[in-house]
């Protein structure tokens, strides 16, 4: 398949491109994609459903390796624990980092709680009544019918990052994996295979 380098053109810019106009169009493309392929609050993971297809998640691999070979950004939005599974594999992550990536997918305010939740040290028995309130509501989201004490939230919290940040987006995952290796610049990734 012969492969050939995306040009961009700007109606009414007249100045020649430095960098500016293909930074500006996979900015606006990242913009855009947010609201229609991807969920999560503050880090995201591309968003399975009946109306994607897997060519949807392999177009959005080509689209990170070429906009990584054009302009040597790489998109920030995506989820660290996404893409480091995407490029090295899905066990990479310890589960204090898998924990971090997760904290950053959901809301500012279920992270700040979880991470009072956190600070209650592992030798107390039990949570505050209002933390312990939180975690049921919040868990029972995730379908964690466990009762959360101190010494096994962390590792509740790192099985549900995993669950929601690797395994749910497996098909996403992999696709958009064989969109990165696909590219021009396939050495690029050739360590992360």
């Amino acid at each position: 398949m012969p492969y050939s380098c995306v040009t961009f053109k700007v109606t009414g810019e007249a100045a020649m491109d430095l960098d500016g106009v293909k930074r500006e169009a996979f900015s606006l493309f990242w913009q855009g994609t947010l609201s229609t392929m991807i969920e999560g609050c503050n880090s995201f993971v591309p968003r399975v459903g009946p109306d994607l297809e897997k060519s949807d998640y392999y177009g959005l691999g080509l689209i990170i390796n070429h906009g990584y070979v054009l302009t040597g950004i790489f998109p920030i939005t995506f989820n660290k624990a996404f893409m480091v599974s995407a490029l090295l594999g899905t066990n990479v992550l310890s589960e204090s980092e898998l924990i971090q990536c997760f904290l950053e997918y959901v809301s500012d305010f279920d992270s700040l709680q979880l991470n009072i939740a956190f600070q209650v040290g592992s030798s107390e028995e039990t949570f505050t009544s209002d933390t312990q309130s939180f975690l049921l509501e919040f868990l029972s989201k995730f379908q964690i019918r466990q009762l959360p004490k101190p010494s096994n939230i962390k590792s509740i919290i790192s099985r549900i990052a995993k669950t929601e940040l690797i395994l749910k987006p497996g098909v996403a995952l992999e696709c958009v994996k064989k969109g990165l290796h696909a590219g021009l610049y396939t050495e690029l990734w050739d360590g992360c295979q």
